[in-house]
């Protein structure tokens, strides 16, 4: 049979998911995993840095609460709840002096909790979701191995978007797949809402599309083709249509709302590698394994949650050879295919291998994944600093060490930060490559505080060697590129011989590079 019934990959026996014992008993570990989920993501919550996009988000919500909601009147608005609650005065917020908001009352764990909110009841809501579709089983082991996936625990505990993004796209996905199985109306209905919901989080979203629009190809000719009938058909076209009528009013409005998307930050290489590191190689690897196997049972089930795995790269991936702004967060929405995938191959694995070596081995393969997620989460919590550079330790050192009327100089993206946690704006963009030449001709001591480990900090390190003095190293002992930030001092009063524009063929040099951003 081409189509296997979704729920026999789910369910043990028909009498486990009908005893009422067994059912209670189930939803109590669907709520222990949630609470245990939730304590992960609010744990040391504001132990990292604030990243620049975080302080967009508040630079943007000031404007949301003003407004001016956009095409994504979701995104901001726990980032608003957040300062709300926390006692934040929007009135006196000034988007353009991030060097007051700390005194407005503006925090890492105000902006940052409605995100662990949200993480932790992904948990439950896409619990429950998977539930109805594809069995209790497959829903608690596969809210247990996103209770404890770094990716996710990252995305629960910045001041973004990506947690409510990811929770209304696999929404979408889940009940897409309800849907088409079961005919069911109202899971088409709830398919709408949640496309709508997550456009409304990140415009990106839309890609889902392209999932449901090949998946429709590909078994129009297969013996239990996928139907979506006249109300299928009418809940997506109305729901896009919503969606495009939305960005286009916005487009025509707030050009800059587009126009600010681009840019071209990561590589291919940088992509495509970076998905499966992200997602846990081991991890990966068995979605990869349980992918080949579910093709030998459930074929348009292995190629849904495949294009759930694969379009979001494809997507990223064209974006960069239309030069719009391309990043590995942008697929973590894809997370979820990842862990499905697994938690059917861990299903499949027990049931073949507990009636030949007992159930305490055929659960060896979950427990190594869980084992091998729990390393990764403490990596994260510990050496990875919640996967953030360390600008809060290094402004800090920089507070108690500068005299006035030092001038602090760093990359341009990264001025807001310097400016919020030096909480003055006594900062400035650096000339390319550190011209030292230049800073000599202000005839003031000067520092610099920067990302090491990208091509500007190649360019620039050289000449502060020689030019300046290494004060501070704030690293992370866990692989995560452009992670470590340095701080220098420089007195031009040691360096006589330097005279202004002395660094132009080190400028040309770094101009023709391509800044490849980090990892987040």
């Amino acid at each position: 049979m081409l189509e296997q019934d979704l729920t026999t990959i789910a369910t043990p026996t028909a009498a486990e998911s009908t005893s009422p014992r067994h059912a209670g008993l189930k939803v109590l570990l669907l709520l222990m995993i949630t609470a245990f989920g939730f304590g992960l993501r609010v744990y040391k919550i504001d132990q990292p840095s604030m990243w620049v996009d975080e302080l967009f988000s508040i630079k943007w919500s000031k404007a949301y609460v003003d407004g001016h909601v956009g095409a994504r009147p979701l995104a901001y608005l726990p980032t608003v709840i957040g300062l709300w609650t926390d006692g934040v005065d929007f009135d006196q917020l000034d988007q353009e002096k991030p060097e007051a908001w700390q005194s407005l009352g503006v925090t890492e764990y105000g902006a940052r909790m409605p995100s662990a909110i949200i993480g932790g009841l992904s948990l439950l809501i896409l619990g429950f979701a998977v539930w109805r579709t594809f069995g209790a089983t497959t829903a608690l082991i596969s809210m247990l191995l996103l209770a404890v996936a770094p990716w996710h625990l990252w995305s629960s505990q910045i001041a973004r978007f990506y947690a409510l993004q990811f929770l209304f796209y696999n929404l979408c996905f889940v009940f897409y797949i309800d849907a088409t199985k079961n005919n069911r109306r109202e899971s088409f209905f709830l398919v709408a809402i949640c496309l709508i919901a997550a456009f409304a989080s990140q415009l990106t979203s839309l890609m889902i599309l392209t999932i449901f629009g090949l998946d429709w190809l590909l078994n129009l000719r297969a013996k239990n083709s996928v139907r979506w009938g006249r109300w299928g058909w009418a809940c997506l076209f109305i729901a896009t249509a919503v969606c495009m009528l939305w960005w286009f009013s916005d487009f025509i409005l707030h050009t800059e709302n587009t126009t600010k998307f681009k840019g071209n930050n990561q590589s291919v290489k940088a992509l495509l590698f970076g998905l499966p590191y992200m997602v846990g190689v081991p991890l990966a690897g068995f979605a990869i394994f349980s992918g080949f196997w579910l093709l030998k049972t459930n074929r348009r089930l292995a190629i849904l949650l495949a294009l759930g795995v694969i379009m979001p790269l494809c997507v990223m991936v064209s974006f960069k050879f239309i030069d719009y702004d391309v990043h590995i967060r942008y697929m973590m929405i894809s997370l979820f295919s990842w862990l499905l995938l697994v938690t059917l191959g861990l299903i499949e694995v027990y049931r073949k291998l507990r009636p030949h070596v007992g159930t305490a081995l055929a659960i060896a393969p979950l427990i190594a994944l869980l084992a091998a997620s729990g390393l990764a989460v403490n990596a994260y919590y510990t050496g990875g600093k919640g996967y953030r550079p360390r600008w809060r330790e290094a402004f800090s050192y920089v507070d108690q060490h500068a005299k006035p009327g030092e001038m602090i100089y760093t990359r341009p993206q990264t001025t807001i930060i310097a400016r919020y946690y030096l909480e003055h704006g006594n900062v400035a963009e650096w000339p390319w490559a550190w011209d030292g030449g230049y800073i000599t001709s202000k005839g003031k001591p000067a520092w610099a505080v920067f990302w090491a480990d990208t091509p500007l900090g190649s360019f620039t390190r050289p000449k502060l060697e020689t030019q300046a003095e290494l004060k501070k190293y704030y690293s992370t002992r866990i692989l995560q590129p452009a992670s470590a930030i340095e701080v220098y001092w420089f007195d031009p009063s040691n360096q006589p011989e330097l005279t202004q524009g002395q660094n132009s063929d080190q400028d040309q040099k770094y101009e023709e590079v391509q800044v490849e951003s980090r990892l987040y």
